[in-house]
């Protein structure tokens, strides 16, 4: 499986460098998590990215697991705690809004 920077750093469309970046940055500040949830979701993330630029998954499937994502991850954010949902609203769903707004399509 690709790493997650070359297949960043493989898409050259120069309207989506910021996105790019804040996204790196937030894949990494999830992957060292305290929460678990949030780890996983980051690791899904990359995979199903990865697996899209690998030809392996479409779009469309790409997209379905990324959105079935973000639904889980409301719910889960329910049962935790304020600073909790923060951090999830913060890493999680903003991690699976930028790949599902602007990477999928540029893979």
């Amino acid at each position: 499986m690709k790493d997650i920077n070359e297949i960043l750093d493989a898409i050259k469309d120069k309207s989506i460098e910021e996105l790019k970046s804040e996204f790196k940055g937030l894949l990494k500040e999830a992957s060292g998590d305290s929460l678990d949830f949030v780890k996983k979701s980051a690791a899904s993330t990359v995979r199903w990215l990865s697996l899209k630029a690998e030809g392996q998954l479409s779009e469309e499937e790409v997209k379905s697991l990324l959105e079935a994502k973000k639904k889980e991850a409301l719910v889960f954010m329910n049962t935790q705690s304020i600073v909790a949902r923060a951090r999830i609203q913060k890493l999680v769903c903003r991690l699976l809004d930028i790949a599902v707004n602007s990477l999928l399509s540029a893979l």
